[in-house]
């Protein structure tokens, strides 16, 4: 329904207003009713709807906004009375003494004074008899370029369809509407609009600054951009033979003042002078747009919208390398929550478009000032690391470490700043590291299983959750050393105990990853030798020797006639089979039988080797500086299904002389007491030792099966 509309409409406008200026709900809420509603028609009882809303309205705009619309409605005698204010209002004294204001303001005759406060964009105009009878005496005038700014004034809000009840897609279109028709009087005002840039009577840009900040503007304004306008339209402004004083106005109204942009596409608001006049003359743009900047940033006011462009216009580079800089040196110290976003885009442009050297310089210089906010400092201190961040890691972390709110803060900032955009991996690193422990520490990963995603909501603490994993992806991508030693020293970290199942498997892939960087091939003789049957020429022979050889035994254990499956097995008095033996004792014994196998070629095999964070792997064989970490479990083991992660990847194909191959055994019982085959995470139960190990290949990644082997070997009674 249209009121349920309108009601989302100015709650999404006021939750997105960059200030506390009217104007701006009242042209946000223009393009609510004409976008989303598509301009359809008010309902009857509109005006009484506004009533009611401005008395249980929160926000000051809001109620501005609904009684500015009930004024009108009871001006043009639409669906209000003065009844129906007395009923609503009448105990609302401040209300109103507001309204009644508002209505007199309707009724009251305009006044040719050569300025006015900002108009209210979006408004319907004050009443006239007949607009053609009222313009057609002044159509000399309007030729000779010697109409008043008021008449021009009102005429210019038509053409740039500030008005909802003038109908028409295009400025032409609204003037024919306005004045009934008359060709000749539509021209004639067009004549007159492009004149208008040759008056003598236009304020400077100076002038137009200085009342923007009182929210007023010159009469002339309007009717200046919307001759502008037509003049581009039949000459490129490189013909148009104007001075700079001229375009230091153009610039001016279009940096201050808010000029609906109906006139132009809606694909692109930009006017053509100005992507001009941006391209072949940007000092002129830079001083203009530094001075209006600064001006709303010391007013306390949120700065230009444009300054997102800085650093994501391509357009704008050369007016970032002009301005970014100049307006950081003269960014207020102390400065409220709405402008951390402008200072967002300029630290941003100044990284992307300015010297290194001086932007180093200028953010010691800032972090001098003892009287910055919080915010303000964190946000200088990350621009900081961005730039050097070995220099800037300890002194954002003895800086934000000891507060939970710095941290909140430090979170915003990194989102914002796009710390690691075009900088240099292995610089990031220590970044990284620091950033994971403090924000990590924080958080907690969430998972879409665990009914924390809803309804497609995204929280924000799931956000910051992501921008965390989104970290540790970056490390887990770094070829570098130091990454490695990284992700171990996190996995240490017990405040992250949260992110070690994610940061454990960051950690393999940053093997593969690191493998893959430093894969060098092995000498031809080495290969000569391999193939020869002789000694493994590196890690990836020494792994499919070894599990050449395992499932040699595997084979032997269950085909040889010698029952070899018993030594597996305490056995009774007569050499019958009654319990397992323990998982070490079968680990021994197999070591014990791969050692004779493996130690003719040089081949190491030890049990209980030592690993990363001093674990062990029950079986390590090495030959050289290779070695391959095998890790043993009974079919009945409780974690036989996740130890090849949570151990065997996690912990002992990390090591460097394992580049990530390891070897997972099992040894396979069958169905007997106390032993009997571990269900799967889906609730099934491997009956034959070759389904339990196509289900633990299954399991695998395709970039995992290239390291890790499977082996279970089958030692389980005949028949059972």
């Amino acid at each position: 329904e249209w009121k349920t509309l309108m009601a989302m409409s100015i709650k999404k406008c006021i939750d997105q207003m960059k200030g506390s200026k009217i104007y701006e709900l009242d042209d946000c809420m223009y393009m609510e009713e004409h976008g989303r509603l598509f301009g359809a028609k008010r309902p009857s009882d509109f005006g009484f709807w506004c009533l009611e809303q401005s008395i249980v309205a929160e926000n000051e705009n809001a109620v501005k906004w609904f009684l500015f619309q009930a004024a009108n409605c009871l001006y043009r005698n639409e669906g209000l009375s003065e009844k129906d204010v007395s009923k609503l209002l009448t105990e609302k004294t401040g209300l109103m003494e507001l309204f009644e204001t508002m209505v007199v303001e309707f009724k009251a005759p305009q006044v040719d004074s050569g300025v006015s406060g900002h108009h209210s964009q979006g408004r319907l105009r004050k009443a006239r008899v007949n607009w053609h009878v009222h313009v057609k005496p002044h159509e000399d005038k309007l030729l000779e370029n010697s109409a008043s700014p008021e008449l021009l004034d009102e005429l210019a809000k038509v053409y740039f369809g500030e008005y909802l009840d003038v109908r028409g897609s295009s400025p032409k279109e609204r003037l024919y509407s306005l004045l009934d028709g008359d060709s000749s009087l539509v021209e004639a005002v067009l004549l007159g609009f492009r004149n208008t840039i040759k008056r003598n009577d236009l304020p400077s840009d100076k002038q137009v600054m200085r009342l923007a900040v009182s929210n007023r503007i010159h009469h002339l304004v309007l009717p200046f951009m919307a001759g502008l306008e037509e003049t581009f339209k039949s000459a490129p402004a490189s013909e148009i033979e104007i001075d700079k004083s001229f375009w230091r106005l153009a610039i001016a109204i279009y940096y201050t003042v808010p000029i609906r942009s109906a006139a132009r596409h809606s694909e692109d608001s930009t006017p053509l002078w100005f992507r001009w006049i941006l391209s072949s003359h940007p000092e002129i743009v830079s001083d203009i747009f530094a001075q209006s900047v600064l001006t709303k940033l010391h007013s306390n006011a949120e700065a230009s919208a444009e300054l997102y462009k800085l650093a994501d216009s391509t357009d704008y580079q050369e007016l970032a390398r002009l301005t970014s800089m100049h307006l950081l040196q003269h960014f207020p110290v102390r400065c409220n929550s709405g402008q951390l976003s402008s200072l967002c885009h300029l630290l941003r442009a100044t990284k992307k478009h300015c010297d290194h050297v001086a932007f180093l310089k200028l953010i010691d210089k800032k972090q001098s000032q003892k009287s910055m906010n919080v915010a303000q400092r964190v946000h200088w201190l990350v621009a900081g690391l961005c730039i050097d961040p070995k220099r800037y890691v300890e002194r954002l972390e003895l800086y934000v470490s000891t507060s939970e709110r710095r941290v909140h803060v430090l979170t915003e900032a990194v989102g914002k700043l796009d710390l690691f955009v075009e900088m240099n991996c292995d610089q990031c690193i220590t970044a990284l590291r620091l950033l994971i422990q403090l924000i990590g520490a924080s958080t907690r990963p969430y998972s879409y299983i665990d009914g924390s995603k809803q309804g497609g909501i995204v929280t924000p603490q799931m956000r910051v959750a992501d921008e965390v994993k989104g970290f540790i992806e970056k490390l887990a991508m770094i070829s570098d050393k130091d990454a490695s030693y990284t992700l171990e020293t996190l996995l240490s970290d017990k405040n992250l105990h949260p992110w070690h199942p994610i940061l454990k498997n960051a950690a393999y892939r940053q093997k593969v990853v690191r493998r893959e960087a430093e894969f060098v091939c092995s000498d031809v003789s080495d290969v000569l030798t391999t193939l020869a049957n002789g000694t493994p020429a590196n890690v990836v022979d020494l792994a499919a020797l070894t599990l050449e050889h395992l499932q040699q035994i595997a084979r032997q254990i269950r085909d040889n006639d010698t029952s070899d499956w018993l030594q597996y097995w305490n056995l009774d008095s007569y050499k019958r089979p009654l319990e397992t033996l323990p998982e070490k004792a079968c680990r021994d014994r197999l070591a014990s039988d791969l050692r004779n196998r493996l130690q003719s070629l040089g081949i190491s095999v030890k049990p209980e080797t030592q690993y990363a964070d001093e674990k062990r792997a029950d079986i390590c064989v090495s030959y050289r500086n290779c070695n391959v970490p095998v890790e043993v479990k009974k079919s009945c083991s409780r974690d036989l299904w996740s130890a090849i992660r949570s151990q065997l990847m996690a912990r002992y194909s990390r090591d460097p002389g394992a580049d990530g191959h390891g070897i997972y055994l099992v040894f396979w019982f069958g169905d007997t007491k106390n032993c009997s085959p571990l269900r799967t995470e889906d609730g099934l139960s491997p009956s034959t030792a070759e389904e339990m190990e196509n289900h633990l290949c299954s399991k695998l990644l395709p970039e995992e099966k290239n390291k890790i082997r499977i082996c279970v070997i089958d030692v389980a009674k005949p028949n059972s």
